[in-house]
Order: structure tokens, then sequence, then C-alpha cells
């Protein structure tokens, strides 16, 4: 598109930053009239003017969600996509409600860390997800002996595995984590909306959302073993990892706030390899979405917005 060359710089500085506070939508300057009508543009100065006439934190975040999306889409695809669907509004009421759709999706995200997800009035419908526990342990297993019983971030040994043992390194406990969450499994989250979150994974993340239906969703590609700390950060999207466009499998730590504030030296990067060659690596597709997701709720304020939700439901 015309406004690659220009405009996509801007998305690239952004995922370089080490801390991701909310913040406004940055302003573009349009160098050419054929830039400024491309649909890329088009939707983002949309977005632009409804922050701009927002006057609820709802309203503002509704716009920043969708300029984020703009702007953060892990492909050019996806940004085409966000930008069809938002130059496709016609008035105040369709251009919530698509925002309403991605905030759904973002809480969709968050909610596999903090429970059961509170009613949101200003969505118009519960995000409340009546999800079953689905047995793990054979995908466990099998991912602790992909990753050498080890943690895949920063190399720490399962203290149950290397029990007695010496080592040079930390030794604790080793979580298994997914990538994407199981309340996100179309199959089994049972709310009238689900097709709209399959449609989102499919369209914005290039994700078939049947890939993680039913007991696909303990696929060893959506599985990550992690020290208990990263598990922790990693579960409340206050860390995610990038995979680099040279090799898919070299991914960049990237945290939502300042790395000295850790209390432990994140690595940042590490190679995602396995002892098996049988047994898969974490796909880098969804690390890209989950990816994409934490940087659009760190900077429009979803994920402040959707913990105070959280606090207030508890």
């Amino acid at each position: 598109m015309s406004s690659y060359h220009w405009l996509c710089p801007l998305f690239v500085s952004n995922k370089m930053l080490t801390q991701v506070l909310p913040s406004t939508l940055p302003h573009i300057k349009y160098p050419t009239q054929q830039d400024a009508n491309d649909p890329w543009q088009k939707a983002y100065r949309i977005c632009l003017q409804r922050e701009a006439q927002a006057e609820t934190q709802v309203e503002y975040m509704r716009a920043r969600v969708l300029g984020y999306l703009i702007r953060e889409a892990p492909y050019d695809e996806s940004r085409d996509t966000v930008c069809q669907e938002i130059n496709s509004c016609v008035g105040d009421t369709a251009f919530s409600d698509l925002a309403n759709i991605y905030i759904r999706f973002l809480a969709q995200v968050f909610h596999s860390s903090w429970g059961p997800t509170p009613y949101c009035d200003f969505m118009g419908s519960s995000l409340n997800s009546d999800i079953e526990e689905a047995p793990h342990t054979k995908c466990r297993e099998q991912a602790l002996k992909r990753d050498n019983h080890r943690c895949m971030v920063t190399g720490a040994y399962s203290n149950r595995h290397y029990r007695g043992a010496l080592h040079s390194g930390t030794v604790g406990a080793i979580e298994v984590a997914y990538i994407l969450p199981r309340s996100i499994d179309v199959s089994i989250t049972k709310r009238e909306d689900t097709a709209e979150l399959g449609a989102i994974m499919q369209r914005f993340g290039r994700i078939n959302p049947e890939e993680l239906s039913g007991d696909k969703v303990h696929r060893l590609e959506n599985i990550m073993t992690l020290w208990d700390p990263i598990h922790s950060l990693f579960g409340d999207l206050d860390i995610w990892f990038e995979p680099s466009d040279h090799d898919p499998y070299e991914c960049t730590v990237k945290s939502s706030y300042p790395r000295e504030t850790v209390g432990f030296k994140l690595p940042e990067s590490f190679k995602m390899t396995t002892a098996d060659l049988n047994l898969p690596r974490p796909s880098p597709d969804y690390l890209r979405l989950r990816a994409a997701c934490a940087r659009v709720a760190h900077l429009s304020g979803v994920s402040e917005y959707v913990l105070s939700l959280y606090r207030d439901f508890d």
C-alpha cells in the first residue's frame, strides 16, 4: 500500500518499547493526498477523530482500541481487515459495537489468569464463560520432555525433575502456560458470541479457530514451559514474547513496565528449541497474536480497565 513507506516505521517503533503504558493515539501527518486517502489512513483518522470527540473513559478506550489495532496488527492482512471494518462503520453505534467486539476478545485473552470475567455493562453482554477444566496431564508431560524439563525463557531447571542434582542455574517450579488461553476455545465457551471470537482469531491473527477447538487447545504448539515467576507475568500479559522476522523461533521478551522492577533478571531474548523432533515447538503465529493483544491492551488502557472490573467484582 502507498502508506507503507512512512506509516510502518511507527508500528516498528511501538514494538520496540521496553515499557508499554496507556497513551493517546499518536497523530500522523499525511505527506500526500494519496496517502491521506489510503484505507489505512482513512480508518486511523476516524479513530483520531473519535478520540478527540470522546467524553467518557469508555469512549476514549473504544477509539484507542481500534486505533492501536491498526498500528499494532501482526500482519498487513490483519490491518487491512480492521481498517475495512472501521471504514464500513456508519454512525456512533456501529463504531462502538465494533470496538466492543475487540474489547471482549482482549478480555478473553486476560480471562485465563484472572478467573471468571465480570459483567461489563457498556458492552451490552456478559463476558462470563462456563468453561470445564480439560485434562492436560499428557500435554504437560510432553512439553516438559520437549523442553528438557527447563523454562524456555530463563533456562531454570524443574525442581521435581532435577531434585538432588547439582546445577549451576536456577532451580524452581516449572509451569505449563497456554499461549492462547482455553477461555477462547469456541467449542467449550458457552456464549452467544463465540463466533465473533473465532472470527477475530482468523481475521486478525490468521489462525483457524478449529486449530484450538476441544482437546486441540492442549496441542504443544500452544504450550510453553515457564519458571513460576515468568509464568505469572506471562499469564497476566505483563510480559510477552515477540518472534523475530528473521528467525520465528528467536523471541524478544517485552514487558509492560521497566525491567528493573521485575525483581529478577529478565532475559532480552531466547530461542525456542525442542529436545525431541517429534514434539513441535510453540507456534510463532500464536505468539504474534498474543503479543499484538498485549500491546493493544496496554496502550489503549483496556488492561487496566478490565482489571478494575475484576477488583470491583471481587
